[in-house]
């Protein structure tokens, strides 16, 4: 599914009963240990290399052209340094990989009957957590990196994607299932308790996003509204659960895709404005609001800061519908097309999602046009060089998670 074809699909069917909740109990889980899952190396089923299609050198960044942060000096990683997640069913069941930027060192992290979906390293890449059994009984699993000593946390609640790790790594984030209200929970990986954080305020659009101490979390909620469709609005939260408090906005927006600044208290979003359209904004917590230059033109453009917090990217439209993909500084003096049709040499292009490296400087994504293969992961230095196919067949509902670097 495009980009263009997930706007269409956004609507959520959870709506919030009230905008306060009433202090929230905690949920105490006793981790329920699994059989150790020896990982075990695997052969890529389709060797990486280039795209069908060369792309045009002459529309392609460069470290003069680029006047991004990121390629104001050489980088002192190769992209073999950089290693990610993912989940294929390769073997008849969906489980998790790992594999190397470059496309080398493919190995399987898990290997059982159930379907496995979202890894997600912690922060220092020692652990992951991914979903188990999805579909069926769902449940948060965390594991060492190489997928041994994997434990059920939470038995008793259904986990349904939007799995973050709090930046100290203390705790996972999770959606539960419908019949538990998809409400967030934030579980302490130390004790397994898990603490509802959003009775009543039942999030949608786009994982939740940590402060950076990790003692805050912002999402998007459903609002009802009796005078038409319900809009979505920003909320912060507590990682204990307490402190519920709604982002000031404008009335009658929609607004949704909130990232924490990794440095600062400074969220950044997009928001759909009647008159204005749709618009990136960055808000404070002391509730100012501003627009930035940004002209997304999509409904959903994925906005998000780079993990070092010197740029941010998005997915625009073109006056022609034409897909680009931006990186711009945190100031807006320099803002690039660092992906497009154009230089993807083919007539229609599409992104689907793209995810950061920990080094700034090299994204995932997943497109869909002449030069590239469905369901397969692409990896690209912004500051030049073609986007490189790393593994394909990937799951169609897999996401990217980069594993992060020691001392970053």
């Amino acid at each position: 599914m495009t980009i263009r074809k997930l706007g269409a699909t956004l609507a959520f069917t959870l709506a919030i009963a009230a905008c306060a909740v009433a202090p929230l109990p905690s949920v105490t889980e006793t981790a329920t240990a699994q059989p150790t899952r020896a990982p075990k190396a695997a052969i890529s089923p389709t060797p990486p290399h280039p795209p069908d299609v060369q792309f045009d050198a002459s529309r392609l960044p460069s470290l003069q052209a680029a006047e991004l942060p990121a390629c104001a000096h050489p980088g002192d990683l190769e992209v073999g340094d950089l290693s990610l997640a993912f989940v294929s069913d390769w073997d008849a069941d969906r489980e998790v990989y790992a594999v190397r930027a470059d496309g080398s060192g493919l190995a399987q992290v898990t290997d059982n009957t159930t379907k496995e979906a979202l890894p997600r390293w912690s922060p220092d890449g020692q652990k992951l957590a991914y979903l188990d059994d999805l579909f069926q009984r769902s449940r948060l699993v965390i594991s060492d990196a190489d997928g041994s000593n994997a434990s059920v946390v939470a038995p008793d609640l259904v986990a349904t994607w939007e799995v973050v790790w709090s930046p100290t790594g203390r705790q996972v984030v999770f959606r539960s299932g419908p019949f538990q209200g998809g409400d967030l929970f934030a579980l302490d990986v130390q004790t397994s308790e898990a603490v509802n954080l959003t009775r009543g305020a039942a999030p949608a659009h786009g994982r939740p996003s940590f402060s950076p101490e990790g003692d805050r979390i912002v999402f998007a909620a459903e609002m009802p509204d009796s005078a038409g469709p319900p809009h979505y609005r920003l909320f912060t939260v507590r990682a204990d659960g307490t402190g519920l408090t709604e982002l000031s906005f404008p009335s009658g927006d929609v607004d949704y895709w909130p990232k924490w600044h990794p440095s600062r208290d400074e969220i950044l979003f997009q928001g759909l404005v009647p008159g204005q359209g749709v618009g990136l904004y960055v808000a404070t917590l002391d509730g100012s609001v501003a627009k930035l230059k940004a002209k997304p033109r999509y409904l959903v453009s994925y906005p998000s800061w780079s993990p070092d917090g010197s740029m941010f990217a998005y997915v625009a439209l073109d006056l022609q519908n034409e897909v680009e993909f931006h990186v711009a500084t945190e100031s807006e003096d320099v803002d690039r097309i660092v992906l497009d049709s154009e230089i993807a040499g083919d007539e229609y292009w599409g992104i689907n999602r793209y995810f950061w490296a920990p080094d700034s400087r090299h994204v995932a994504f997943f497109g869909s046009g002449g030069a590239y293969r469905s369901n397969a992961i692409y990896v690209m230095d912004i500051c030049g060089g073609q986007p490189q196919l790393v593994v394909e067949e990937v799951d169609p509902d897999s996401e990217v998670s980069w594993r992060p670097l020691p001392g970053r």
